[in-house]
């Protein structure tokens, strides 16, 4: 029982002493070690560790960042994109203006119904354009792949089956539009 009581008494006065070193810490005291002297210097030093750490993190966030421009040139990002925005535009224009020669409208309301289109398309190109699927695309590829995957995929996109999969990827997209309107 003597031990343990001892062994418990210790305990205490550690815990005693840390809540003490985190009262004076967050009164702006410096840190004082067991002999007495002030620990700054150790403070410095774990200060430019962790600036050292933010750097080094910043500056492979920017890296990755670049990479990722890269890919997007690389790809064939932009060019698909826009292919595909003005292949939705089309087929949505062609089922509007089968759509509209089913009600017969008279000259007014077809002037209408062509603002109504003509609003309709200015608001996709908005909203689906490149412009603004860009900075969605780059965030989404940041959070999703790796340094080492995006380098990965670089490398692919300068093989000849990654340069048959760029300039082949439009018509897929074509054929695979074209099908399912079909249905």
């Amino acid at each position: 029982l003597g031990r343990r009581a001892r062994g418990l008494q210790a305990r205490e006065l550690d815990a005693e002493r840390v809540e003490i070193r985190a009262h004076r810490e967050m009164a702006g005291e410096p840190r004082l070690d067991h002999d007495g002297a002030a620990a700054t210097e150790r403070v410095e030093h774990g200060g430019a560790r962790e600036a050292a750490r933010e750097r080094a993190h910043e500056t492979s966030r920017r890296r990755l960042q670049e990479r990722v421009q890269c890919l997007c040139d690389v790809s064939g990002a932009r060019q698909t994109t826009e292919r595909i925005m003005q292949q939705m535009e089309q087929a949505l224009m062609m089922r509007l203006k089968q759509e509209f020669a089913k009600l017969q409208p008279s000259p007014e309301e077809e002037k209408l119904l062509q603002n109504a289109t003509d609003r309709i398309r200015k608001t996709l190109q908005k909203g689906m354009g490149w412009e603004s699927a860009e900075p969605l695309y780059k965030e989404i590829y940041r959070e999703t792949f790796t340094q080492e995957e995006v380098e990965g995929m670089l490398a692919f996109y300068k093989t000849p089956a990654g340069i048959a999969l760029i300039k082949k990827m439009p018509v897929v997209m074509e054929k695979t539009m074209q099908v399912s309107q079909k249905r």
